[in-house]
């Protein structure tokens, strides 16, 4: 089972999220979580109960086709839930060229 803390901006978002129903916390995990092919197989979304202003999202999944097979060796996508689409911004043209001595 993995979980996930979270706090600052993002608690807001959580927070509303902590007094609904089992069965509308389920549904929001399905539309948020951005994985193919996957069962939600056990969760818990908690509010924060301590001094720091936390939530904390619990949750076990089964990913079915999650890795690929190539031979004997396996191949994991990372961050799965953590995905960033961000590129930043180009600061400036680069001065050296970067040539490969591996041939």
């Amino acid at each position: 089972m993995g979980f996930n803390k979270i706090g600052g901006l993002q608690l807001s978002d959580i927070l509303s999220y902590v007094h609904l129903s089992k069965e509308d916390q389920k549904k929001w995990l399905y539309r948020e979580i951005n994985i193919p092919n996957f069962q939600l197989v056990n969760f818990s979304i908690l509010g924060d109960s301590s001094d720091k202003p936390e939530a904390m999202v619990k949750m076990e999944i089964e990913l079915g086709n999650y890795a690929t097979a190539s031979g004997t060796r396996l191949f994991l996508p990372l961050n799965l839930l953590s995905r960033s689409e961000f590129l930043p911004l180009k600061a400036r043209d680069r001065n050296r060229i970067f040539l490969s001595t591996n041939r």
